[in-house]
């Protein structure tokens, strides 16, 4: 039981410091609360259900524009945002959601595609101006239906 404790204490010591590098990059990794068994015999009604809990940055915008997949999006770029915006946050994003006009269907940028973003000005009607908008390339994006945005992190 004690070569098991030891290496459950450098299991969670290992996740801990992983936690700490995906927190400089915007993401908090919190550990459940812990409930070690006492004895080998009881071991089984402690079993935990995961390392951690991931709470991430999330941005979302709902447009005018009408989409359902890739194919009917009517751009080659996927509005992410102002780039004055993205640029001034503390931490990154991990996902930004663009959903259509309805509310059915999103585009989804991830935040890793961020080397490949383009900047590109356009005029924005709400604020009736120009403006510097960081765009990526729709072949980069997920399309998808709303309620299955998350589901690859299922």
């Amino acid at each position: 039981m004690e070569q098991f404790k030891a290496r459950l204490q450098r299991s969670r010591e290992h996740f801990a410091e992983f936690a700490r590098k995906q927190a400089t990059m915007g993401v908090d990794i919190y550990s459940p609360p812990i409930n070690d068994a006492t004895t080998h015999a009881t071991r089984w009604k402690h079993r935990d259900t995961s390392d951690g809990l991931m709470v991430v940055h999330v941005e979302h915008k709902r447009r005018t524009v009408n989409f359902t997949d890739r194919d009917s999006f009517p751009y080659v770029t996927v509005i992410v945002d102002e780039v004055y915006k993205i640029d001034t946050k503390e931490h990154p994003c991990l996902v930004y959601i663009c959903e259509n006009a309805a509310g059915t269907h999103a585009a989804v940028v991830y935040g890793w595609t961020r080397r490949h973003w383009l900047k590109e000005t356009r005029f924005d009607p709400i604020q009736n101006r120009d403006c510097e908008f960081y765009t990526c390339p729709k072949d980069m994006v997920r399309f998808c239906e709303t309620q299955e945005v998350f589901t690859c992190l299922l």
